[in-house]
């Protein structure tokens, strides 16, 4: 059985190749998604904005091509997990949707976001792409020997 790795990304050209690599070594083990974001997006995104690269958008759009050649998905992140209020919001939507028309021109085919109002603004734009909801704990399902044990734990964080 092959197990499927998910593995932030930083837009470097080392990691680009170092990745590529070790999917060609390993059979078991395929990094089969990488995340990310730019810092153009930054206000979209939970990372602040001094950690997130700069990357172009011709050179985010060809390292996106390399890695969906290598079979290797990249899942953007749209988890801000504020906007501010409604009316900054939709003051904001042509922008936030412009965006989001640049990341399906660069053929992105998941989007992770924690605001359901941006899953929505993404879904006005395309029934294609997939979303992604991360939850504010940030615990989704969790599983031990079969049994969704997900509640008992959320009760303790």
């Amino acid at each position: 059985m092959v197990e499927n790795l998910k593995v932030g990304y930083n837009f470097t050209s080392e990691l680009l190749d170092f990745l590529v690599e070790q999917n060609n070594i390993y059979s078991k083990s395929k990094i089969y998604e990488v995340y990310g974001s730019r810092k153009e997006s930054s206000f979209l995104t939970a990372r602040p904005k001094y950690r997130i690269p700069e990357v172009s958008r011709e050179e985010f759009k060809k390292q996106i091509e390399t890695l969906q050649n290598n079979g290797i998905c990249f899942n953007y992140t749209l988890n801000a997990s504020s906007l501010g209020n409604k009316r900054n919001i939709f003051d904001n939507k042509k922008k936030i949707q412009d965006y989001i028309k640049f990341l399906l021109d660069c053929d992105i085919r998941t989007i992770t976001v924690t605001l359901p109002i941006i899953a929505e603004f993404i879904r006005e734009l395309s029934d294609d792409i997939n979303i992604e909801i991360k939850h504010e704990d940030g615990l989704q399902r969790l599983y031990l020997n079969g049994d969704d044990v997900t509640e008992k734990i959320r009760e303790h964080i």
